[in-house]
């Protein structure tokens, strides 16, 4: 029988719970929250078999501790686990930036432990805390591991059968690679969706705005509903890769501001034949069952082959 301590009972860690009690009966888990209103509603809920109202009495005689917390709550709750740890266990996080967390452990632990597996799964919502548990999230994602080559194999194992027996396909990748990419396809489109709602909501018309709007409006913007706590943590944690990301998008727009104002309409075309085109590609592979933010298959843009069919400015 395996034991999995979950600190942190929100939508990631809460899901983790479901899923790992919806496909396997040989794991306990035990559960740690700040309040008790959540330590017991996941009880209730079935989501965990017992909860303890410390980080220490959480971990104890535990084989894998998943934090699943905020990142700016990160290293306090990894300081109280490296301080109670039992030898054997193993410990990995679900963090959306990686070398903010191994920067927080070696400043801890001097270099980071061989039983630390830093990991990012791919998924998520726009909805938030434990009701919004779904033992179905990761099915069909992707989850990225960025160990360092001293970091014990067994501990990589365990993780990554953590995260299979949820549905999800695991790849390694190197910390940094891991950070400019998210950067690009994960944080710069919530960035850019909660600034255009904020823009839009500073309208005096704005509850016409937001009436009439569409089904793009709609689509575009469904993450700028995300828990603003946890993407203002990733934007700091992140930091450097975002605002080069934020620079790269700047630059295009201006390009674009310029075109529209000149009324280029070859340009236009040509930009958005080239986006249409990537879009595909991406749809395309994805439905191949092809993980674009790999290292095994790195983003749409870099596929040589593939980038053939892309066509634009």
């Amino acid at each position: 029988m395996r034991r999995l301590t979950v600190i942190g009972l929100g939508l990631i860690g809460a899901s983790c719970c479901a899923a790992i009690k919806k496909r396997v009966t040989d794991w306990t888990i035990s559960g740690y929250s700040r309040t008790e209103a959540t330590r017991q509603q996941a009880v209730a809920r079935g989501l965990i078999d017992q909860s303890f109202g410390s980080v220490a009495d959480a971990v104890a005689g535990a084989d894998l501790v998943l934090i699943a917390v905020p990142m700016g709550q990160f290293l306090s709750v990894f300081s109280e686990v490296f301080q109670c740890r039992d030898a054997q266990t193993v410990v990995t996080d679900a963090g959306s930036t990686k070398e903010s967390v191994i920067r927080d452990i070696t400043a801890l632990c001097e270099t980071p432990p061989d039983w630390f597996v830093p990991g990012h799964p791919i998924a998520g919502s726009e909805h938030n805390g434990v009701d919004a548990a779904d033992a179905d999230l990761y099915v069909d994602h992707q989850v990225i591991l960025t160990p360092d080559s001293k970091v014990s194999t067994d501990a990589v194992k365990l993780v990554t059968s953590f995260w299979a027996l949820q549905g999800a396909s695991v790849s390694m990748m190197d910390a940094e690679r891991h950070d400019e990419v998210l950067a690009l396809t994960s944080h710069l489109p919530h960035i850019l969706a909660f600034n255009l709602v904020h823009v839009l909501s500073d309208d005096n018309e704005h509850l016409d705005i937001f009436r009439y709007a569409a089904g793009g409006f709609r689509d575009f913007t469904r993450i700028a509903a995300s828990d603003p706590t946890m993407w203002r943590d990733i934007s700091l944690a992140n930091q450097q890769s975002i605002v080069t990301g934020i620079d790269r998008y700047v630059e295009r727009l201006k390009r674009m501001r310029e075109a529209i104002a000149d009324g280029d309409s070859d340009w236009i075309m040509g930009s958005f034949e080239r986006a249409r085109g990537a879009r595909r590609l991406f749809s395309s592979l994805a439905d191949q069952g092809v993980h674009p933010v790999t290292d095994s298959h790195p983003s749409v843009f870099k596929i040589t082959g593939a980038k053939k069919g892309i066509t634009g400015k």
